[in-house]
């Protein structure tokens, strides 16, 4: 696997900027007619005016043509023709020759570029940019320490790193970005920059370790802020926010610059990615070190709100969320409803509705926040969405969905409005009115937002491909207030309902959509083994029809998260990658096959 293609295109992008306007070659017959003609004018235009432009153009014309040979007399004539370095066109000559297959002429020329540096050091990024652009990367390397060598105030680090990329030898580019960094210090945004083209989706295939332990020893040794600075942003950009809580409070301990800011930044991205624990830990750092009242009282409410959200989404004991709930409550008196107490207070409000069964008492906190002074409508909006929810958990389905026509209504941002609208679909589904909510489902796969136009087909999907001829939708309406109790957390009578459609709708096309909740069901309640079979059931029992590819790809997560038995978790994610290419799951089975190969090869 070429774990160095991303910085190939980053390479590319940034070395191809002079060359963005030359012509684009002809790929099939017809056009290569049409290279022809284009070569008859650009030749006119580069009689009257010798220009650049015109030659790339003419000189790319005759390499789609393969007339090599009058490739090489037209950058040989626009050598005596121009005052630009000889460098860059004799590199066009090497290029031709090569095509021809005289590799021994090819060589002599390109040392002969190399040597011309000698002399000409100043010529240096031109040329090698020449280079780079035909493919001569080790060559282009060569030209750039020649030149620095004959004159060490040049600087070519950062076409070098390009260059090692290039050629695939990811420890001397990182090299060079330390180097960029100790000369440059103004760079490192640019070697941000590179480096989020690596770690952009799909593309992060690197193993980071290298730099990482590069920059934090010079960090620490130099006490350096600028390689602190960058190696923070890759231990955050890759969401490795346990070594960056790690290395920055060693930071904090040996620098004179203090690490307080930065690790409340880490604890509040992991506490937005999830990662609870962690984000408690780190401000309960913050409340240790900081003598600052106003960092000391934020930190406050972010290590309660990680509490109550771990609380809310994760297993916990009734006795434990009482606790949270209490001290959220006592900390919100304390500081009041206001704009920074309202992400505590609205989660608050969902733990007690969710899982303290004190829906009342969300409703009223939820109210009091509605009714904030200054309220942003689309934060009032979102508050409605939640107070919906609650209702929705009471299964007041008719209080549930005008809520959210409220949140709709108020909203001025247009996801916000087709959340709201979902959230109302949904509702509207949930009592039983299939007919209503699928017109109001197929209207919102239109929607801008891709997640819920993706939810709303496949609601609608739903609906349409289990109702069939059933006007009355009754197994369609059974399945949806079983998929309601498993919504609000009333597993119990999910399973029953969900028993019974399985029981007597032996033949309809909803048993595989009911085989599929049950298994979420249990997964939800924590009982991985039968989820597993359940999901197992799914693709057993149905063929490869419409759910397999969801129920193979979360038994496979099942099995490498909870059960650990990664060797029947990789077989499951092969299978989607072999089996289910077009499915919307493949690349992230694809993703998690290869993470598990590399754990398990490390």
């Amino acid at each position: 696997m070429n774990k160095w293609t991303p910085l190939v295109l980053a390479a590319f992008l940034l070395l191809s900027q002079t060359s963005a306007q030359e012509l684009l070659l002809p790929a099939s017959t017809s056009e290569k007619v049409d290279c022809e003609k284009l070569l008859v004018e650009y030749r006119e235009l580069y009689k009257r005016s010798p220009q650049r432009m015109y030659y790339v153009k003419m000189y790319d014309c005759l390499l789609e043509l393969k007339d090599y040979k009058e490739a090489v007399n037209l950058a040989e004539a626009h050598i005596r023709r121009t005052n630009e370095p000889e460098g860059v066109y004799l590199v066009d000559v090497a290029f031709a020759k090569a095509r021809m297959g005289d590799r021994k002429t090819e060589e002599k020329i390109l040392n002969r570029v190399l040597e011309s540096i000698n002399k000409n050091p100043q010529f240096a990024y031109q040329i090698g940019q020449a280079l780079s652009d035909k493919g001569y990367f080790e060559a282009a390397l060569r030209l750039y320490e020649i030149a620095e060598k004959i004159n060490p105030s040049f600087n070519f680090s950062y076409q070098k790193a390009l260059l090692y990329a290039d050629l695939g030898q990811l420890e001397k580019m990182y090299d060079t970005y330390i180097e960029i960094l100790e000369r440059s210090p103004s760079m490192a945004y640019t070697v941000k920059n590179l480096f989020n083209r690596i770690m952009a989706p799909d593309g992060g295939e690197d193993n980071f370790d290298y730099i990482t332990q590069k920059l934090r020893t010079k960090a620490l040794s130099q006490k350096n802020p600028v390689m602190t600075d960058v190696l923070t942003y890759i231990y955050n950009a890759t969401n490795d926010f346990a070594s960056a809580f790690e290395f920055l409070k060693e930071w904090h301990e040996k620098s004179d610059y203090g690490a307080i800011g930065e690790i409340y930044e880490i604890a509040s991205q992991a506490l937005k990615n999830q990662q609870y624990d962690l984000a408690i830990s780190g401000f309960d750092w913050v409340i240790a070190h900081s003598s600052n009242a106003n960092y000391s009282m934020r930190a406050n409410l972010s290590r309660q709100l990680a509490l109550t959200l771990k609380a809310l989404n994760t297993p916990t004991n009734p006795e434990t969320v009482i606790a949270v709930v209490t001290d959220s409550e006592k900390l919100i008196q304390i500081q009041g409803i206001n704009f920074n107490t309202l992400p505590l207070a609205e989660a608050t409000a969902r733990l007690m509705a969710f899982k303290a069964n004190q829906k009342d008492k969300a409703l009223d906190l939820i109210e009091s926040l509605v009714k904030l002074p200054g309220q942003n409508p689309n934060e009032k909006a979102l508050l409605l969405i939640t107070k919906g929810d609650i209702y929705l958990s009471m299964k007041e389905f008719m209080l549930a969905i005008v809520a959210y026509a409220r949140a709709e209504e108020v909203a001025d941002n247009e996801l916000i409005k087709d959340d709201a609208k979902f959230a109302r679909a949904k509702a509207i589904y949930y009592s039983g009115d299939v007919p209503w909510a699928l017109e109001i489902f197929e209207i919102l796969q239109e929607s801008t937002s891709k997640p819920i136009s993706n939810d709303a087909t496949a609601y609608a999907s739903k609906i349409l491909l289990n109702s069939g001829g059933d006007t009355t939708y009754e197994a369609m309406t059974y399945y949806a207030h079983a998929d309601m109790f498993y919504y609000v957390g009333e597993y119990q009578k999910a399973h029953k309902i969900l028993d019974y459609v399985i029981q007597t709708y032996t033949n309809h096309p909803i048993q595989d959509d009911a085989y599929l909740l049950k298994a979420k069901t249990f997964e939800a309640q924590g009982l991985y083994q039968q989820a597993v079979q359940w999901y197992e059931k799914v693709y057993t029992v149905f063929g490869y029809e419409l759910l397999a590819d969801q129920a193979i790809y979360q038994a496979a997560v099942l099995y490498e998260e909870k059960l650990n038995e990664p060797s029947k978790a990789k077989e499951l994610y092969e299978l989607i990658v072999m089996q289910f290419i077009d499915s919307f799951l493949h690349n992230q089975a694809r993703l998690r096959l290869r993470a598990l190969l590399n754990k398990q090869s490390s």
